[in-house]
């Protein structure tokens, strides 16, 4: 926190004496004003070196996290309760882990538990703390109810044990869905979406049934919570989208393998996609009805194997993509505005 003091107070000398510099060294001015007034003296004019600019970024990125809704800064008030947090506050390095299941998976053919160390999605009761929901490759559906003190499993019947997401009705969690097969490493193969009207307990088929020796891949699935009927899948045959709470699906993009979607955090017309097989991101306008390439300045390569794409409520404009393949690791997080 002592940085946020050095960053109000130690400006460089040399920045030129246009208004906003000025304000920079005063924590009482109004942080959208100072960035206002710096965005009017740049307006239309080329960057250049030594004139402020990169100071003033710096600055903004830091400040921006940390001002108050209205703009106001009050560096004393985030320097007392940085002081507050360290004084009270037990070490990272003291924090132990432990395992709360699940661990009563069934043997395979080899003596192992296969599948146990890899789970593909987890899930919350929107309500109850203590009711978690997990997905794994090759095991299925698991719920605690008990803050994973205890799992169980209500998936050993269905035509395959691969799960790859959860998703609850916020207005009714007792519905869930589930969108099955292996999105990762092929484990499984999907055979559609799954619901449940009972927490979990029993699963039936919904509008998207897919035959598994069609080879898909179960991706992710989302409840536009602006309008529960809307239901939304990605699999590696493209996208599906339900208006009618899953009784019917239509494929509305059938051109690339999203193996991530997310919806804008305000505002549920928008949805994003990240792209399997190529760096690509994909925007949705109008709930998923249609898409189109989105964005540039992503690396250049063919050979994608995990594509995830983020979005936050602090900054709803903003859209994160982490990429990765199986031979050059991750190609990092981007960053769009």
């Amino acid at each position: 926190m002592k940085n946020l003091i050095t960053v109000l107070l130690i400006i460089p000398q040399f920045l030129l004496a246009q208004q906003w510099t000025e304000d920079l060294q005063n924590p009482n001015k109004n942080f959208y004003e100072i960035q206002q007034k710096f965005n009017e003296y740049w307006e239309n004019k080329t960057y250049e070196k030594g004139k402020g600019w990169k100071q003033f970024k710096r600055w903004e990125n830091f400040m921006e996290q940390r001002v108050f809704p209205d703009g106001e800064m009050h560096p004393e008030i985030l320097f007392e309760e940085s002081q507050r947090i360290q004084d009270n506050s037990t070490p990272i390095t003291n924090n132990v882990w432990s395992q709360i299941g699940p661990d009563n998976v069934p043997l395979v053919s080899s003596g192992s538990k296969r599948g146990i160390g890899r789970v593909n999605t987890i899930a919350f009761h929107p309500t109850d703390p203590d009711k978690i929901y997990i997905g794994a490759p090759a095991g299925g559906f698991w719920k605690s109810d008990n803050g994973g003190q205890t799992w169980s499993t209500t998936t050993d019947f269905l035509s395959n044990l691969g799960v790859s997401d959860i998703a609850l009705n916020p207005n009714n969690p007792n519905e869930i869905f589930i969108i099955t097969g292996d999105r990762d490493a092929g484990d499984t193969y999907s055979y559609g979406l799954m619901k449940s009207i009972d927490g979990g307990n029993t699963f039936n088929t919904t509008g998207l049934s897919f035959n598994i020796t069609s080879y898909y891949r179960g991706n992710r699935v989302l409840i536009d919570p602006a309008n529960t009927n809307v239901i939304i899948v990605s699999t590696s045959n493209g996208i599906y989208r339900s208006a009618d709470g899953g009784v019917t699906f239509a494929n509305t993009f059938s051109s690339a393998n999203m193996t991530d979607i997310e919806f804008h955090t305000t505002n549920t017309n928008i949805v994003y996609g990240a792209s399997k097989g190529n760096t690509s991101i994909y925007k949705s306008t109008d709930n998923g009805i249609s898409w189109s390439q989105s964005g540039s300045g992503l690396p250049s390569t063919s050979s994608v194997v995990r594509a995830c794409v983020a979005v936050t409520p602090d900054n709803p404009s903003a859209v994160y993509a982490l990429f990765g393949d199986n031979n050059n690791g991750y190609y990092g997080v981007y960053k769009s505005k």
